[in-house]
């Protein structure tokens, strides 16, 4: 059980600023402003993530996803399986210059 679901008076304050379309980073930062001192209601920003996006029913899931400002679907990078890392096309290595690179006689060189 999620610490969201067993602690009805965390599970108000997360769902009612969810309302507000806060995001879990200032719900959480609120969380330390107002309860300083009472570890019940201290989570971070990633457990209320998980608690969004891993939800058993659907439906719950689709309207707790609408409250957040950006409406994703999926939460993470969107080019799953894909290389992440930029690449350069027809790379020529810094020893295969021409010439005419070193002088730097034309702009851009």
């Amino acid at each position: 059980m999620s610490k969201i679901n067993a602690n009805p008076k965390l599970k108000n304050f997360v769902y009612s600023r969810l309302e507000l379309h806060w995001s879990p980073k200032q719900i959480s930062d609120a969380l330390k402003q107002f309860y300083p001192f009472d570890s019940t209601m201290q989570i971070s920003h990633e457990s209320i993530y998980y608690h969004i996006y891993i939800q058993p029913k659907k439906e719950v899931e689709k309207i707790l996803i609408s409250q957040l400002k950006q409406k994703r679907k999926y939460r993470g990078n969107t080019r799953r399986g894909a290389d992440k890392r930029t690449t350069i096309k027809d790379p020529i290595r810094i020893d295969e210059r021409p010439a005419e690179v070193l002088n730097r006689e034309i702009p851009g060189h």
